[in-house]
């Protein structure tokens, strides 16, 4: 027997369970099917595309009918009914097909159904088998099939026509109703994964440029979602509707993306749109996963912790406790850990300085501690005080005696390192930054001003270092109230002192 003969009794290689074919799209729900058509439509030279859906009186099906009018239709009528015949769509990342698998699966959902093209017709019984016919159409194809449906998933094939992100050069209707282009927020480019195929049809990842769009979701509830090429793939919940013009890296099922992708997409996203966020976008997850991409850019990093976290910023300093609680104290937003992913915050605020620990902004002065090797800070010798720096330090000293019962002193630190504040206390010591007040601040005399500099540095005395503790707030309130009463038993002593 010859090999011929040997092979025209052999089974097939493969065979295809229809139901189990339609289980593939039923997953991913009917509407799809539509969607399979559509964009069929889409990757041609179409400028219109029809889609109609019709229940059938007394049945729980519709009449499904998509038409176009593309200048070529099916250059391969085989191909309506071939699964993975090979197709010049896979070698072009800017088109949707990949397989020639999108007819198959709507036809396989379809108790009957008819392709009508320009290089013939397919009709596929409902009880199984096809039929070519020689009639073909002028330009372009249309399909028709009985599809399957219940209302409530006629009504998922309206939700899902209105997600479309139509192409303004191709005019799609709906039962009538023309489908409108959305309003484009941001167009941007990007070196994204796509999938191609190489000289021997594979299908293989790589990175290339591309154009990515973003979308304003519909009021009312409408979810951000990834579209490859106008077509929604997945809901991911971020702020924008994100369509990526080229194909995406899908999973089998054709309705996600590694974790990895989108991750470098969120990136690019915040890289190109971080100042149409508010401070709820900002605060939002996929702004986590996108700083903790490592090529994240500094403009989007720093754009994020401004909406997030207000332009006066400080990471919380575990080695300066009192540093965090003097920038609470001062109006500063304290960036904790749980604020932003861990990774997040090393890779991407950290790396910018985006914000700063607060020890670095607001370091805790430490003149009077008794550790020897705290160094000492440069003070302008008595001899050179102007006449304003010998008043005040007159009136500082009076009012210690008076307020805190007490003999304090009273110096001029003039030092370059010394500009973060106006002064400090501790230990019956009063120093003056001069680097940050400046020489005309002693002029003024007794003012208001200098009133309240000094009860905040006097409110040390009795209420300790912290800041926000409940014994220097007291502490405050009582040296308000003695100076009170001290300006109406001894008024002489806040008018200006001679030295």
């Amino acid at each position: 027997m010859s090999d011929t003969q040997t092979r025209k009794r052999l089974a097939p290689t493969f065979e295809v369970d229809r139901a189990g074919l339609a289980q593939l799209l039923t997953r991913r729900g009917k509407a799809a099917a539509i969607v399979e058509l559509y964009q069929n439509g889409l990757d041609t030279d179409a400028t219109r595309i029809t889609i109609e859906l019709t229940p059938v009186p007394g049945r729980p099906q519709f009449l499904l009918a998509v038409e176009d009018d593309s200048s070529t239709g099916f250059l391969d009528l085989s191909h309506a009914y071939t699964l993975f015949a090979d197709s010049a769509k896979k070698a072009d990342p800017e088109k949707r097909g990949r397989f020639n698998l999108g007819e198959k699966l709507v036809i396989s959902l379809c108790t009957e159904s008819r392709v009508e093209t320009t290089t013939g017709t397919i009709v596929f019984h409902a009880g199984g088998g096809r039929e070519r016919l020689r009639s073909r159409r002028a330009r372009g194809s249309r399909f028709e099939g009985i599809l399957p449906l219940t209302r409530a998933e006629a009504n998922g094939v309206l939700g899902l026509m209105q997600m479309l992100l139509v192409p303004e050069e191709v005019a799609v209707s709906y039962n009538g109703q023309p489908l409108r282009p959305r309003q484009l927020v941001r167009s941007f480019q990007a070196r994204l994964q796509t999938e191609i195929a190489d000289d021997d049809g594979y299908l293989r990842r790589r990175e290339r440029e591309t154009e990515v769009r973003l979308y304003e979701p519909l009021p009312g509830g409408e979810i951000g979602t990834l579209y490859e090429l106008g077509i929604p793939v997945v809901e991911t919940g971020d702020r924008f509707h994100v369509d990526v013009r080229q194909k995406l890296p899908l999973n089998l099922d054709r309705d996600n993306v590694p974790p990895t992708y989108l991750r470098v997409l969120r990136a690019r996203v915040l890289d190109a749109a971080a100042d149409l966020l508010d401070p709820a976008a900002a605060a939002e997850r996929w702004v986590d996963d996108a700083l903790e991409d490592g090529k994240i850019g500094e403009a989007a990093v720093r754009g994020v912790l401004d909406r997030r976290f207000s332009l006066k910023r400080v990471i919380y300093d575990p080695s300066d406790p009192e540093a965090n609680k003097r920038a609470v104290a001062e109006g500063y937003t304290v960036i904790h850990g749980g604020h932003l992913s861990k990774r997040a915050f090393f890779e991407a605020v950290r790396r910018f300085e985006a914000a700063l620990p607060a020890g670095r902004v607001l370091p805790t002065p430490k003149p009077y501690s008794t550790d020897p090797d705290v160094p000492a800070r440069s003070e302008l010798p008595e001899a050179e005080w102007t006449a304003g720096m010998r008043a005040t330090a007159a009136y500082a000293r009076e009012l210690g005696r008076v307020l805190l019962d007490r003999e304090i002193r009273v110096s001029i630190v003039d030092d370059p390192a010394c500009t973060t504040f106006a002064a400090t206390y501790g230990h019956g010591h009063l120093e003056f930054w001069l680097r940050r007040l400046g020489r005309a601040w002693f002029e003024q005399g007794p003012t208001p001003t200098v009133n309240a500099l000094l009860i905040h540095e006097f409110g040390h005395d009795r209420g300790g270092g912290d800041h926000l503790s409940a014994a220097y707030h007291s502490a405050l309130c009582e040296l308000g109230a003695q100076m009170t009463q001290l300006a109406l038993d001894k008024p002489d002593i806040f008018r200006p002192v001679t030295p």
